[in-house]
């Protein structure tokens, strides 16, 4: 069985997520983040670049893909936004979950970018 855990930057408010989420914040905290996964014995990192807006920047999510990347720790990201889905394939991730914001220019890039596997993807 995969272990997997996910990394999540945003507001307290969003209190019902499933257990292992970690919290993170700015490029120092994300590389955190990946490493004390990585220490837990994490197989994946499942980020959510988006809960109805994008939770990270740009910077950040490929900082938790870069870092991931030095470990051959696969990256995925909860997407549900256009912008959230943009930003999860510019910075690296390997597949995008859910992907309900996608268009033609997307599902382009998402080739382009070799970023496989969109699971739940609605077209």
């Amino acid at each position: 069985m995969d272990v997997h855990r996910h990394v999540l930057a945003g507001s307290a408010d969003l209190i019902e997520f499933p257990l292992g989420i970690q919290y993170a914040t700015g490029v120092d905290e994300c590389v955190k983040a990946v490493r004390e996964q990585i220490s837990r014995g994490i197989t994946w990192i499942k980020l959510y670049s988006d809960w109805k807006t994008a939770t990270f920047s740009f910077e950040e999510m490929h900082t938790i893909v870069s870092e991931a990347q030095k470990y051959n720790i696969e990256v995925a990201a909860h997407a549900t936004t256009k912008e959230g889905a943009h930003l999860a394939i510019m910075a690296g991730v390997e597949s995008i979950e859910h992907g309900f914001g996608f268009d033609d220019s997307l599902i382009q890039l998402t080739v382009k970018k070799a970023c496989t596997g969109c699971r739940l993807f609605l077209l």
